[in-house]
C-alpha cells in the first residue's frame, strides 16, 4: 500500500493530470485500498510510465473521422483549411466571438461533439491532423473528462473557450508550449479565465528557461515587469496579469509591439529616451491612453476584430530613426499646432518650435490621436504619416511651410497627395497651393465648380506629366507654384487668367505640336521608357515597347468619343466655362484606362462631376471637393463621380480592369467590396515608367533564391526556425510549417508568400515599391509599396478598410517573375495585371476577411498559360506596338 500511495503522490507532483480534476482524489484512493487495492496499484503502476512519457509531448496527431473536407463543410467553411492548420483555423472561424453559441457554425460544431452521423461523409477515411498539446492533457487540464482521440477535434471546436485556447496554443513556439505542458494548471487557468484574450494575443508570448522574454531586450524586460507588476521569471502569474489587465488591452499592446520592426518597437518602448524613469513614466502614459481609448472595442468578447485607427496604426505609421527616435518634424509644439485646426493661415506660424520643446513620443501621439472620433483619428494618422513621409528631409528653416502643408491635409487631402505623388519636395509649393485651395473654397457653388474645374484640371495634367516623365521635378514645382499664383478676380472668376497661364507657362513646357491640343496630347502620353527601345518577339510577331505611342492612341480615342471643344477652341474664347469643361474632360481622359470604357457611353459625364456643391454643411462640402473621389451608383441617380478630380484614376480603377474571356460564368464573389477595390486601386496606381527590367529580373532572381532556401527544409529541417525568424513568420504558420515539413513536404512552398521569398532571397526590397500594392488605406499615400512580410498580422481584424489586400503583392510579383521568364518588358505588367486582377478578385475564395494565406496562394497559382493570354492586352491595346516591316 505504501508503494502504491508513493506512486500516486509522485504522479500528482510530476504529472498532475493523472489524478487531477478528472481523476480520483488521493483520499478516495486511500479508501479504495480495501476494495481491490492490488488491482488499483497495478493499474497506476502500469499507466504511470505511459502518462509521464506523454506529458513531454507538445502536440499530437489525431484523426478527423470522415476527413477534413467533410468536417469543414459541415461547419460551412470552404475551402477546408489544410491539415497542418486545420484545427486552429476551424477554431477561429467557428468562434469569432467569445459568446457566440447561437451562431450557425457554433450550432453545427455542437452537433459534431454529440456525434451526429450526418455531419461526416460515409465511407470517407479519417484524415490525421495535429493539435497543440496531447489528447490526454486536453482531457485532464481542459475538459476534465476522458476524450477519445477521434473525438478531440470535435470537442475542441464545439467549446468556444477550448477553441480559443487551441487557437492561442497553436501560435506558440515549442519552448513556450513545453512550459505549459509542464504546468498544466496554467492551461486550466487560460481555459477558464483568459481563453479569448489568449487566442487574440497569446502568440507574442515567448518563455525560455522559465522566463518570459518580451520583444525589445533588457529595456523591454524592465518596463514590462514594472507595468504588469509581476516578474518575468515567474511566467504563470506574469502571463495571467498581462492577459487580465485592461480586459485584454495590455496584452494587445504587448502583441502590437512584438509585431513591429525594431526601430518602431524602440519608439513604442521609449528605448531612445535616456532617462529610465522618464521612459517608464511615458510608457505608463501609453498604457493608460490605450486602455481608455475606443471603449466600444472589447477584445475579450471579439478576439479577432481590431478597432480602426488605434495604437497599432499610430505605431505603424510614425516614421522613426534607427534608434527609435522620431523623424522630423518631431516637436510636440509643432504637432499641437497642426492638430489644432483645419484652416490655412495667410502666413506661416512665426514660432513653430518653442524653446526647450520635447519631441513627440508614443504616449503623446496616442493621447493626441486616439481619444477623438473615428474620422478624426484617421485624419490625424494620415497627417502624421504624410508629414513625416513628405518632409522628413526638409530644411528645418522651412518649418512654417511644412506645418502649414500638414495642417491643410485633412481639408485638402488630394491636393497634398497629388503633389507628393508628382515628386514635389519644396514645402513652400505645398503651402502656396493650400492657400489657393482655401481661397477657392470660399466661392459659391457655381463659381466654385468653374474655379475648381480649371484649377484641379490644370493641376491634374501637371501631375500626370510629371508621372510620365514629360516634366522633371524642377519644372513641376515651377508650374504648380505659378498655377497657384494665377489671380482670381473679386467676383470669384479667373476671367481668362488661367487660360493665359496655360499659354504662357504650360505651353512652353510641352513637347512640340501643331497646336495646343496635340502638344498637350504628346505631353500627357509621356516620353520614352527609361529602358529605351525594346523589341520583342511574341507569338511569331515583332513588337516594340512604346508606352507613349500606346497612350497617344488611347487618349486620342477617348477624346474623340468625348467630343466637345479642344484646348485651342476653349482658349480662343477666353471663357471660364469652356476652359473648365475641356480641362475636366482631359482629366477624365487620362484617368479612364480603357478607351472602350462604359464611362464614355454617357455624354458630358464630366459635367455631372460633384465637387460637393449640394446642400450639405459648408465644411463638409469643402472637404468633398478635395476628398478621394468615388463613383456614385444609386437607383434613380445618373452615374457620376463625387470628390476631387485629383486621384480620379483610383475612383475609376474598377472600370479599368478587363476580362479576357467575357462570356465565362462567374460565381458570386466572396472577396469583400473593400478588398476588391483595394486590388483594383493598386493596378491604377502602377506607373509603367517606373517598372524597370532590371527590377523585374531582380525580383525573379531573389524569389528563386528564396525558393531554394525553403526547398532545403524538406531534407534539412534544422534551418526552419532561422528562416521563420528572418521573415518574422507568425507562430501559427511556423507550427504548421513544422508539421508540413515532417508530414507533407510537397506543400512546404505553399506556406510562404512571394514577398517572404523575396526577403529570403535578399531582394532589393527598398527599390521595389513600384511593384507593390496600394498604400491608400494603410499609409494614407497615393502610391504603391511592398509591405514587410510580417505586417499583415497587424492589419487583421479591420475589414472596413481593405487593409489585407494592401499586404498581398504576390500577384504583382508572380507577374514580374513570369515576365522575366518570358523575356517580356517589365512595363507591360500594368496591362497584364488589368486582366489578372479581374480574374483574381472574381475567383479567389477566402474563408473570411482575415484569410491572408488563401489570397497569397491564389495569387501564386495563376498558371503561366493564363498569363500568356493576358499579354494579348499589351499587344492589342497596350504598350507593345507592332513593329513595322
Amino acid at each position: 500500500m505504501k508503494t502504491c500511495l508513493a506512486i500516486v503522490r509522485l504522479s500528482e507532483r510530476v504529472c498532475p493530470g493523472i489524478v487531477g480534476p478528472s481523476g480520483p482524489p488521493l483520499a478516495r484512493v486511500r479508501r479504495s485500498f480495501g476494495r481491490g487495492a492490488a488491482a488499483l496499484c497495478l493499474t497506476i503502476a502500469t499507466a504511470l510510465p505511459l502518462r509521464l512519457t506523454a506529458a513531454g509531448a507538445v502536440s499530437e496527431d489525431v484523426p478527423v473521422p470522415g476527413g477534413t473536407v467533410s468536417m469543414a463543410q459541415s461547419l460551412g467553411i470552404d475551402p477546408a483549411p489544410d491539415r497542418a492548420r486545420f484545427v486552429a483555423e476551424l477554431a477561429r472561424l467557428t468562434h469569432q466571438s467569445a459568446d457566440g453559441k447561437q451562431t450557425t457554425r457554433a450550432k453545427a460544431a455542437s452537433l459534431l461533439r454529440r456525434g451526429r452521423s450526418d455531419v461526416a461523409t460515409p465511407g470517407v477515411s479519417a484524415d490525421t491532423v495535429p493539435i497543440p498539446l496531447t489528447v490526454s492533457l486536453w482531457s485532464d487540464a481542459v475538459f476534465h473528462r476522458r476524450v477519445a482521440p477521434e473525438g478531440i477535434v470535435a470537442a475542441i471546436v464545439a467549446d468556444s473557450r477550448a477553441a480559443h485556447l487551441c487557437y492561442g496554443l497553436a501560435g506558440l513556439d515549442d519552448e513556450t508550449l513545453q512550459f505549459l505542458v509542464d504546468h498544466p494548471g496554467a492551461i486550466t487557468q487560460l481555459y477558464e479565465q483568459d481563453a479569448a484574450v489568449f487566442a487574440a494575443f497569446g502568440a507574442s508570448l515567448h518563455i525560455r528557461d522559465n522566463r518570459v522574454v518580451p520583444s525589445g531586450g533588457a529595456v523591454a524586460a524592465e518596463i514590462w515587469e514594472a507595468i504588469v507588476g509581476e516578474r518575468l521569471d515567474r511566467p504563470q502569474p506574469f502571463v495571467r496579469a498581462l492577459l487580465a489587465q485592461g480586459e485584454g488591452r495590455l496584452a494587445y499592446l504587448y502583441d502590437v509591439i512584438a509585431g513591429l520592426d525594431a526601430p518602431r518597437a524602440a519608439f513604442a518602448l521609449g528605448s531612445w529616451i535616456k532617462d529610465p524613469a522618464v521612459r517608464l513614466k511615458r510608457f505608463r502614459a501609453l498604457v493608460v491612453a490605450n486602455r481608455r481609448a475606443i471603449p466600444q472595442w472589447q477584445p475579450a468578447k471579439l478576439p479577432f476584430t481590431r478597432p480602426l485607427y488605434d495604437v497599432a496604426a499610430v505605431l505603424m505609421r510614425v516614421r522613426v530613426q534607427p534608434d527609435g527616435s522620431p523623424s522630423f518634424p518631431s516637436a510636440r509644439f509643432a504637432w499641437t499646432w497642426v492638430f489644432d485646426g483645419l484652416d490655412v493661415p495667410a502666413n506661416a506660424p512665426r514660432a513653430p518650435i518653442a524653446a526647450g520643446d520635447e519631441p513627440i513620443d508614443a504616449a503623446w501621439l496616442a493621447q493626441m490621436i486616439m481619444p477623438v472620433e473615428t474620422r478624426d483619428r484617421g485624419e490625424r494618422l494620415d497627417q502624421l504619416a504624410f508629414g513625416q513621409r513628405a518632409f522628413h528631409t526638409a530644411d528645418p528653416g522651412a518649418i512654417g511651410d511644412v506645418l502649414t502643408a500638414i495642417r491643410a491635409f485633412p481639408r485638402f487631402r488630394m491636393l497634398m497627395l497629388a503633389l507628393e505623388r508628382a515628386g514635389v519636395r519644396g514645402p513652400a509649393v505645398y503651402a502656396v497651393a493650400a492657400r489657393r485651395a482655401q481661397q477657392l473654397s470660399t466661392l459659391d457653388n457655381r463659381r466654385e465648380f468653374l474655379a475648381l474645374g480649371q484649377f484641379q484640371g490644370a493641376l491634374a495634367l501637371i501631375t500626370r506629366m510629371a508621372g510620365v516623365r514629360t516634366l522633371d521635378p524642377a519644372a513641376t514645382e515651377s508650374l504648380v507654384t505659378s498655377l497657384a499664383n494665377v489671380p482670381i478676380g473679386g467676383d470669384g472668376r479667373y476671367a481668362g487668367a488661367l487660360g493665359k497661364w496655360m499659354q504662357q507657362a504650360l505651353r512652353p513646357a510641352l513637347p512640340a505640336g501643331a497646336d495646343f491640343e496635340r502638344a498637350l496630347l504628346a505631353g500627357l502620353a509621356g516620353r520614352s521608357h527609361p529602358d529605351g527601345a525594346v523589341v520583342v518577339s511574341w507569338e511569331g510577331n515583332s513588337y516594340r515597347l512604346d508606352i507613349a505611342a500606346a497612350e497617344r492612341r488611347r487618349l486620342g480615342h477617348i477624346r474623340e468619343k468625348q467630343g466637345g471643344l479642344s484646348i485651342d477652341m476653349a482658349l480662343s474664347g477666353a471663357s471660364d466655362e469652356a476652359l473648365a469643361d475641356v480641362l475636366m474632360a482631359w482629366t477624365y481622359a487620362v484617368s479612364i484606362a480603357d478607351s472602350n470604357s462604359p464611362v464614355l457611353l454617357t455624354a458630358n459625364v464630366t459635367r455631372r462631376h460633384d465637387f460637393g456643391g449640394g446642400p450639405a454643411e459648408r465644411s463638409a462640402r469643402h472637404r468633398t471637393a478635395w476628398a478621394l473621389p468615388r463613383q456614385e451608383i444609386a437607383v434613380g441617380v445618373p452615374w457620376h463621380v463625387t470628390g476631387s478630380l485629383l486621384g480620379l484614376e483610383v475612383a475609376l480603377s474598377s472600370l479599368g480592369l478587363r476580362r479576357v474571356i467575357a462570356d465565362r460564368a462567374i460565381d458570386a464573389p466572396t472577396l469583400s467590396t473593400n478588398e476588391r477595390e483595394a486590388f483594383a486601386a493598386a493596378v491604377s496606381l502602377l506607373n509603367p515608367f517606373e517598372l524597370r527590367d532590371r527590377d523585374r529580373d531582380a525580383i525573379a532572381a531573389a524569389i528563386e533564391r528564396g525558393h531554394t532556401r525553403v526547398a532545403v527544409l524538406a531534407e534539412d529541417s534544422s534551418r526552419l526556425h532561422e528562416i521563420a525568424a528572418e521573415i518574422h513568420m507568425d507562430g501559427w504558420r511556423t507550427r504548421a510549417l513544422q508539421w508540413t515539413v515532417a508530414h507533407d513536404p510537397e506543400r512546404i512552398a505553399s506556406m510562404f508568400s512571394m514577398t517572404e521569398l523575396l526577403f529570403l532571397g535578399r531582394g532589393p526590397v527598398a527599390d521595389l515599391d513600384p511593384w507593390g500594392m496600394s498604400a491608400l488605406a494603410g499609409a494614407g499615400c497615393l502610391c504603391t509599396r511592398v509591405a514587410p512580410p510580417s505586417q499583415w498580422r497587424l492589419m487583421t481584424g479591420r475589414p472596413q478598410l481593405g487593409l489585407m489586400a494592401e499586404t498581398v503583392a504576390d500577384l504583382n510579383l508572380h507577374i514580374a517573375v513570369t515576365l522575366s521568364e518570358l523575356q517580356l518588358p517589365a512595363a507591360v505588367a500594368k496591362a497584364v495585371l488589368s486582366a489578372a486582377v479581374q480574374d483574381f478578385i472574381d475567383e479567389v475564395r477566402p474563408t473570411d476577411f482575415n484569410d491572408w494565406l488563401t489570397l497569397v496562394r491564389a495569387s501564386q497559382s495563376v498558371p503561366r498559360e493564363r498569363i500568356e493570354d493576358y499579354v494579348a492586352i499589351a499587344t492589342s491595346d497596350g504598350p507593345l506596338v507592332p513593329q513595322e516591316p
